[in-house]
């Protein structure tokens, strides 16, 4: 149970997360179009887990550790997203 491993692993599943389209508009055709990160599936932690040989007993804590480490990006992502559509809104 490194550190490092867990770091790897989240940033690897990175690109397994869903995306949706969020879209706002304005008068005089001022449109914004995002995309928001949803969560990492349980099945790609699982399955990264498997690839990586992590045994049965620690894949609970690299679960749990890794849905720490992406509940913290959400948060932080989807505000950040958030905040830049109501400040072009205000323009």
């Amino acid at each position: 149970r490194t550190p490092s491993t867990h770091w790897r692993a989240w940033h690897e599943l990175q690109h397994d997360r869903a995306w949706t389209t969020d879209g706002l508009g304005a008068s005089m055709g001022m449109i914004r179009i995002v995309s928001r990160p949803g969560p990492i599936s349980w099945l790609s932690i699982d399955r990264w887990c498997e690839a990586n040989g992590v045994s049965d007993e620690d894949r609970v804590y690299v679960h749990d550790l890794i849905r720490a480490l992406d509940a913290v990006f959400l948060r932080f992502r989807n505000a950040a997203i958030s905040q830049d559509m109501q400040t072009l809104m205000r323009k």
